[in-house]
């Protein structure tokens, strides 16, 4: 292993030069709609509403963390469904 590679003891010097920063969550994407706003769908001739909310989506009062999930969760299959209409 080069020598460069190894772990040196910390000094008292490169101590003070660390600076711990704050953690900062993420704000709401902002591509989402507003936290209420719902959405609906015709799905093999059925309606289907979601509820944005904060944190995720209702549908059907079941909570999903993506709009992928309740999709998976209406058609039963994961990915795009280009007959979904049918």
């Amino acid at each position: 292993m080069p020598a460069q590679w190894r772990l040196r003891p910390t000094t008292p010097a490169a101590k003070v030069r660390t600076a711990v920063l704050p953690f900062n969550p993420p704000e709401r994407d902002e591509r989402l709609p507003s936290v209420g706003t719902m959405l609906g769908r015709i799905y093999k001739g059925r309606r289907v509403e979601v509820e944005v909310l904060e944190t995720g989506f209702r549908h059907n009062d079941q909570i999903y963390p993506t709009l992928t999930a309740v999709a998976q969760a209406v058609t039963g299959t994961h990915g795009t469904d280009t007959n979904s209409s049918a």
